[in-house]
């Protein structure tokens, strides 16, 4: 199977990779951005999904497009982390969707990551992602259909990040709430007490 995934045929190239084995790796030429990724990937989790997003930075029309998915239903909340410091951009172009949204800058934000799960689906890509084509040789690694403790043992750390922003989530709603307290892993549930 062909794992360079290029642009003009990444809606039919990724999804077959990702449905060969539950975890993997593929490359890119960096000459494709992280919306050509979530278009191709996010309809193998469907409705009410939750979405994390590890990035160094976004722009107004990224932000536009997490705006419409917000809207369409094509994503119940998202939960998003940048290197840079974007909260005016973020809140400017997602007001009136505040509770839906959890955005952080991480200043020592050295990766990148795209986490798509609800219920019964769940997906975790980790690798470069770009609103604008790097150009650069990259490589991702994926996880998909995974046990929910797998999954946890993938994403937990990353919930790690936002500790800082779990007093603030009184009013968000219940996707990112159970992303704070770390309810998506299985059995636990979204009031489960942070270790330590």
């Amino acid at each position: 199977m062909k794992n360079v995934i290029e642009p003009c045929c990444i809606a039919t190239q990724l999804p077959q990779v990702m449905k060969t084995a539950k975890q993997g790796v593929f490359y890119s030429n960096g000459d494709w951005g992280v919306k050509a990724l979530m278009n191709a990937v996010s309809y193998l989790v469907e409705k009410d999904a939750t979405v994390v997003l590890l990035m160094p930075t976004v722009n107004v029309w990224f932000c536009r497009v997490l705006r419409d998915w917000l809207q369409r239903g094509w994503m119940d909340c998202v939960v998003l982390a940048t290197r840079e410091n974007c909260a005016a951009l973020v809140a400017g172009e997602l007001s009136g969707l505040e509770n839906r949204v959890l955005y952080m800058c991480r200043k020592n934000l050295n990766m990148e990551a795209f986490i798509r799960y609800n219920q019964t689906q769940k997906m975790a890509v980790m690798g470069p992602l770009r609103v604008e084509n790097c150009n650069e040789f990259c490589s991702y690694s994926y996880v998909r259909g995974v046990s929910w403790e797998e999954f946890g043992a993938v994403v937990s750390p990353i919930v790690a990040l936002f500790a800082a922003k779990k007093r603030g989530i009184k009013g968000k709603c219940e996707g990112v709430k159970r992303w704070v307290n770390r309810g998506f892993i299985g059995g636990e549930t979204a009031n489960r007490k942070e270790e330590g």
